[in-house]
C-alpha cells in the first residue's frame, strides 16, 4: 500500500522524504556509534584506502541535503591519495562534518572537501561559508560535559555526538582534529591522519601482532 501510495507523489516530495528518512537516520546512528564506543563495542579495522573515491560517496549521499538549501558542495583533492584508515570510522568523520556543514550553512553558500598530502600525513578540511562559531564555542566544541548542539539554518536539530565521535575516531587513528571560525564567514574543520606506502602499512600490521 505505501509503495503504491508512492507512485502517485511528486517526485519534491518523495526526495523529501528520502530526506528526512536519512536525516533521522543520521541520527540514530550516532547515537549507536557512541554507545559502542562507550563499551568498546566498535571495531577499528585500518586499511589502505581511495581518499577520493570516499568522499565522492559522501558528498553524493549529501548531496539532495544541499540541494535543498541551494548550496554547492565540491571537493577539491589534487591527487589520488591513500589513507590509512578505518572505513567506517572515517565515513562517519566525514560524514558528520559535512552534515555540520550544511546545516550551518545559509543558502547560496558553498562548501569544500579539501585534501593535501604532507610527508606522512593526509590534512583532510570541511570549508563552508556559513554563521560562524562564536569564540566561546570553539573553546568546547569538542567537550563531551558541555551541550553544543545548536539549531541549524533551516530550524535542523542535532544530538551533539556528532563532532565528539570526529574527535574520538581521529584520535583512534593518531590524527587530531581542529577548527577555525569567523562569525558570519564561515568555519573549518580540519583532521589529520596518516598516508602510508604499502611498506609502511605492512610494517604497522606487523607491529600489531
Amino acid at each position: 500500500m505505501f509503495s503504491a501510495f508512492l507512485k502517485i507523489l511528486p517526485e519534491k516530495y518523495i526526495k523529501a522524504i528520502d530526506n528526512s528518512g536519512r536525516k533521522a537516520y543520521e541520527l540514530l546512528d550516532n547515537l549507536l556509534v557512541w554507545a559502542n564506543t562507550q563499551t568498546d563495542g566498535i571495531s577499528f579495522e585500518p586499511q589502505k584506502l581511495d581518499l577520493k573515491k570516499t568522499v565522492k560517496k559522501l558528498i553524493s549521499l549529501n548531496e539532495y541535503n544541499a540541494v535543498s538549501k541551494n548550496i554547492k558542495l565540491s571537493y577539491s583533492i589534487s591527487k589520488e591519495i591513500s589513507i590509512y584508515a578505518d572505513l567506517n570510522m572515517l565515513n562517519i568523520i566525514l560524514r558528520n562534518l559535512i552534515s555540520n556543514a550544511i546545516k550551518f550553512t545559509n543558502s547560496n553558500g558553498l562548501i569544500i572537501v579539501n585534501a593535501e598530502q604532507e610527508n606522512n600525513k593526509v590534512i583532510i578540511s570541511v570549508s563552508d561559508t556559513g554563521v560562524g562559531i562564536k569564540k566561546s564555542r570553539l573553546q568546547k566544541i569538542f567537550d563531551i560535559s558541555v551541550k553544543t548542539s545548536t539549531i541549524g539554518t533551516a530550524n535542523e536539530k542535532g544530538t551533539g555526538l556528532g563532532l565528539l565521535l570526529c574527535k574520538e575516531f581521529v584520535e583512534k587513528h593518531g590524527g587530531k582534529i581542529w577548527v577555525e571560525s569567523e562569525i558570519e564567514k564561515g568555519s573549518k574543520f580540519t583532521f589529520s591522519m596518516l598516508c602510508c606506502s604499502n611498506k609502511e602499512i605492512e610494517e604497522q600490521k606487523s607491529d600489531k601482532k
